[in-house]
């Protein structure tokens, strides 16, 4: 109050009006203040918000230029004038308060107008006005839409009118709150596939390759093997164990919005950089290492046929529900499509998958998650806490050095139906 008495003639604003003195018992000067509530109701949302945050000022009994001191306005019951004030706006209006206070001895009136929204009505006058101490003036009618021009509240023109048009049409637009209820079941383990972990496991595989044959050409098939084996062997033990159920995590969302769903996708980002591996649990998990050379000849030319050879690799499926996205210097992200969700579904949908960390860290993994929906324009997010108990397990406990290693051949007891005559 102090900053209106205090400032020039020129500082009024769209978003505060000063009068220095209105009579409020009469018509007059609640027109003067149902007019200007509705003018400052018919702002511009991006507007009006950057001032004020968006609110809206009308004083009466004070104003700039009066040397400080308040006019004054006389006291009336507050319930009497804001209904002398609906009688102008109508039973749908901007919300505001008024109220009056006592400032250097005199009661002077503070309207405070709330901020515009987009989808709001355009506000009309309710009651028609006209001025009966002034012969010349003319009628206001009922339906008028006043707006802010600069300082003062005048009537709109065509081009203000299709704005508010615009103002409204566009709360249309605006989707309802997205809200999904997340919960996460399930705990994790460490996995043990550090440098030093597959180093010692290939350098075991390598000797009991190496102790197998004494020929020179021998020790580079084994490293040739080796180094296929170094490229898959952590991918293929995180798999066997997601296989097993180890590390299964099941996601479930809700539907909260009173609105149907479509196509719903959910995204997962590891921003700690702790997970190792992820698998959806409805995508192939069975995986072998590469096969072992042997340096042991078949006793039969052309008789024994590794049949595990021709196996077509069930990791050439695609899996269209599912994918995990990791780029140099960006955390992890696992997308999941989760379909479509009817309103505010009882029982929801999961998803399970598989994820695997380094061991040592036993606080829970924090994961941030987004939520799409085609439904709407807006996302959801948030963050996931995953329990991680104090057990780890290794590579070499999954997957042996052993595993596979050619054996020699044992001979028939008897020979083969086509050596018998």
């Amino acid at each position: 109050m102090r900053a209106v008495l205090d400032a020039e003639p020129e500082d009024e604003k769209d978003w505060l009006e000063w009068k220095g003195s209105l009579d409020l018992t009469k018509p007059k000067g609640v027109f003067a203040v149902a007019r200007c509530i509705l003018a400052m109701g018919n702002r511009q949302p991006d507007h009006a918000a950057l001032k004020a945050g968006g609110l809206a000022y009308m004083i009466v009994g004070a104003e700039a230029g009066n040397g400080g001191v308040p006019q004054g306005v006389e006291l009336i019951d507050e319930v009497k004038l804001v209904n002398a004030l609906d009688t102008y706006l109508g039973p749908e209006h901007p919300v505001y308060d008024a109220r009056f206070i006592f400032v250097d001895g005199k009661h002077v009136l503070v309207v405070v107008v709330e901020p515009p929204k987009w989808g709001d009505h355009i506000w009309l006058l309710w009651k028609g006005y006209q001025d009966q101490d002034d012969k010349r003036a003319k009628l206001v009618p009922e339906g008028s839409i006043f707006v802010r021009h600069g300082s003062q509240s005048k009537p709109a023109s065509a081009s203000q009118i299709r704005a508010l048009e615009q103002r409204s049409l566009r709360g249309l637009n605006i989707a309802p709150a997205f809200k999904m209820g997340v919960e996460v079941k399930g705990e994790i383990l460490g996995f043990d596939s550090s440098e030093d972990e597959v180093a010692s496991w290939i350098a075991e595989r390598r000797h009991l390759l190496l102790n197998l044959s004494n020929r020179s050409s021998w020790p580079p098939k084994v490293e040739e093997h080796l180094a296929g084996v170094a490229l898959v062997l952590v991918d293929t033990a995180a798999r066997r164990l997601a296989h097993a159920g180890a590390n299964k995590l099941s996601i479930r969302l809700q539907n909260q919005v009173p609105k149907n769903l479509e196509n719903v996708w959910l995204t997962l980002r590891d921003t700690t950089g702790r997970i190792i591996a992820a698998y959806s649990a409805n995508e192939p998990l069975e995986r072998d290492l590469p096969e072992a050379p042997t340096p042991f000849e078949p006793l039969f030319e052309g008789a024994l046929v590794n049949w595990s050879s021709l196996r077509a690799d069930p990791l050439d499926l695609s899996i269209l529900d599912w994918e995990v996205v990791r780029e140099e210097g960006s955390p992890m992200e696992i997308k999941l499509k989760l379909g479509n969700f009817i309103q505010v579904e009882d029982s929801g949908i999961s998803t399970d998958f598989h994820l695997f960390i380094a061991p040592g860290d036993t606080s829970p993994l924090g994961l941030d998650y987004t939520i799409r929906t085609l439904s709407l324009d807006t996302v959801m997010t948030g963050t996931l806490e995953v329990p991680v108990v104090n057990r780890s397990i290794r590579v070499s406990q999954v997957i042996g050095p052993e595993n596979d290693l050619p054996t020699r051949p044992e001979p028939p007891t008897e020979a083969p139906s086509w050596m018998q005559w």
